[in-house]
Parts: C-alpha cells; structure tokens; sequence
C-alpha cells in the first residue's frame, strides 16, 4: 500500500528550501549604484551581435539569400549553338 505523505512535512521542506535557495536571489536584487552605466537596447544588441556567432550566421544567411534574389533576377548569360555538316572530298 504506498505510503501517503505528511503535508507539514512537505511544508516544512519546502520551507527550508526556500529560506535556503531563495534568499539569495532575492539579496542580489539590489538597486544598481547611481553612477552604475545605462545600457540602451541599441547597446544591448551591439553586444549581442559582437558575441554571438549565431547571429553573424543568420546575417551571412540573409545576405546569402538576398545575393540569391539578385542572381534570380538577371538576365540568363548568352549561349550559342551551332551545327554544322562538312563532308571531306578527297581527292585520289
């Protein structure tokens, strides 16, 4: 017959794992300092641009793409075709 849990049991664990896991994600959360630098979106995605090879992959993907769309749009290049039918008379 399985066991059934306590429920002040199960409290009290999950009280103790709260004080123990929680309580430091909720001291990081300070203020930042007055002097602390603003970090624009602008900046943000500098950064992300600069560090990702992700997306310098997606970018040289558009570009592959957009190189793609101008080739499909250009003219084809000349060809010529010819048949020609010689006959070799020799003389004896």
């Amino acid at each position: 017959m399985p066991s059934r849990s306590n429920p002040l049991a199960c409290a009290l664990v999950a009280v103790v794992l709260a004080a123990a896991f929680g309580a430091p994600a909720a001291r990081a959360q300070t203020a930042a300092p007055a002097n602390a630098p603003v970090l624009t979106l602008a900046d943000a995605l500098d950064l992300a641009g600069s560090a990702s090879p992700n997306i310098d992959a997606a970018d040289a993907g558009v570009r592959a793409a957009g190189a793609a769309r101008r080739v499909a749009g250009l003219r084809p290049n000349p060809s010529l075709s010819a048949t020609s039918r010689m006959s070799v008379v020799r003389a004896l």
